[in-house]
């Protein structure tokens, strides 16, 4: 919850609702709207666990064209584990 706190504090942040993450979980998303493209990062509502990212990336397409390319980048945390060592499959 205290990353969601602090992140809440930055002024060029909101908060939407709802909000998806790419496995299909709703939640609220920590919005930052800019140039070049939007990431959100999605925390579960009521637990306020992280469950990934969204990023909607805005570039110009081929030269000599007009067109805008659109690129939507998605990740969801499916499991976390502790493990003793590194590289130990949980």
């Amino acid at each position: 919850m205290a990353v969601l706190v602090a992140m809440g504090r930055i002024p060029q942040l909101t908060v939407r609702t709802p909000a998806a993450d790419v496995a299909g979980r709703s939640g609220v998303a920590i919005v930052h709207g800019g140039p070049g493209g939007q990431p959100e990062v999605i925390f579960d509502a009521s637990t306020y666990r992280y469950l990934g990212t969204n990023r909607t990336i805005e570039m110009a397409g081929l030269p000599g064209t007009s067109k805008t390319v659109t690129m939507d980048v998605r990740t969801a945390v499916q499991q976390v584990a502790v493990v003793d060592r590194m590289g130990d499959v949980p």
